[in-house]
């Protein structure tokens, strides 16, 4: 009985930061959609809140292709649960990494499914905006899916860099 209660904290205590990421981008993605011009909402010189619906994967590479992403994503989705569940025992920077990848695919997955498009709206940019309201100087516009999908990639290729480090082979 021990070991059953042992196992269910452990699945929750992995999964639940997940969820919450889950719900965090898309309650945004929903404030985002229902609040949201196309007209960009400049908040800072450099930031805009705009409303984007992107067919394509990351910075809008491959727009249109939103049937395959949706099986890619499907599929990264599995395999990221696959390695959270395996690394249970493992560090929880790894762990970190693996749930933040894991929610920023679902968030986005979750988008696909439901409106045909993943929504975006956070907008980095520079310079003064042109005679059509576009800027000079833009970074593609993403939302917190995509934030948790950087993140986590980022905290995973640390993993790999300190495992590397740690486990150099000795020359003869």
């Amino acid at each position: 009985m021990h070991d059953r209660v042992k196992q269910t904290v452990s699945i929750v205590f992995l999964y639940v930061p997940t969820s919450v990421i889950i719900v965090i981008d898309q309650f945004t993605k929903h404030l985002a959609s229902s609040y949201l011009d196309w007209i960009p909402d400049k908040i800072l010189p450099f930031f805009s809140l705009t409303l984007a619906c992107n067919t394509g994967a990351a910075f809008s590479m491959f727009k249109g292709a939103g049937g395959i992403l949706l099986w890619i994503g499907i599929a990264f989705s599995l395999f990221f649960i696959y390695q959270i569940y395996r690394s249970r025992s493992g560090r929880l920077v790894e762990f970190a990494g693996y749930s933040c990848i894991l929610a920023g695919a679902v968030g986005n997955v979750i988008d696909r499914l439901f409106r045909g498009c993943v929504i975006d709206f956070l907008h980095f940019h520079a310079g003064s905006p042109g005679e059509f309201g576009g800027y000079p100087y833009n970074f593609p516009i993403f939302n917190v899916a995509d934030t948790a999908i950087t993140v986590g990639f980022i905290l995973i290729i640390w993993v790999l860099f300190t495992n590397a480090r740690r486990e150099k082979p000795e020359l003869e």
